[in-house]
């Protein structure tokens, strides 16, 4: 299994007030194209089992049980299992 971890929580007010970096930009930017692509191959979403994965731009949707209510986080504070 492979774990994108989050990106830039720690640093979420300073993005804010300062601007976001362009190393942390390209960062999320490449961790939304790598989940996106692999979609089908996510199992986990912040320690949590996940089903009907989805992606909606900058956000990841997923159900936690096979037919349960649908959920959405931005990919970029995500901690992200897949296969």
């Amino acid at each position: 299994m492979r774990t994108l971890e989050p990106i830039g929580i720690a640093t979420q007010l300073d993005n804010v007030l300062q601007g976001q970096p362009t190393a942390e930009k390209l960062a999320i930017q490449m961790k939304i194209e790598h989940v996106t692509a692999n979609v089908d191959k996510v199992v986990k979403i912040n320690e949590a089992k996940v089903w009907n994965v989805s992606i909606d731009g900058k956000y990841i949707e997923y159900t936690l049980t096979k037919n349960g209510p649908l959920f959405y986080y931005p990919i970029q504070y995500a901690k992200i299992e897949l296969l």
